[in-house]
């Protein structure tokens, strides 16, 4: 029987952007995004991180915050991306 041939899964790719390009690719206001880090809605270090040396610069996971806004902000049907995100980590991978 002849090998089936398998197209390799693509790699995912986490774009993280400035919030002023956030706002623009999710047509959302900086308020919007605002009450989200207040109530929690959104998490430091997985949503967004400040920059090295910084608690002012601060860059945005895009497409988390996609997979965010098209769960309706349903953190259990967002959590799946979430877990994809964090195994492909470089340091959730094996040595």
């Amino acid at each position: 029987m002849a090998k089936r041939k398998t197209t390799p899964r693509p790699e995912l790719v986490w774009r993280s952007v400035p919030s002023g390009y956030l706002l623009q690719q999710l047509g959302i206001s900086y308020s919007t995004l605002k009450r989200w880090k207040k109530t929690g809605a959104i998490i430091e270090g997985i949503h967004y991180q400040f920059l090295p040396g910084s608690r002012t610069n601060i860059l945005y996971n895009l497409d988390l915050l996609r997979d965010f806004i098209a769960c309706g902000g349903n953190s259990v049907a967002h959590q799946r991306s979430i877990e994809l995100y964090i195994t492909s980590l470089p340091s959730s991978q094996a040595a």
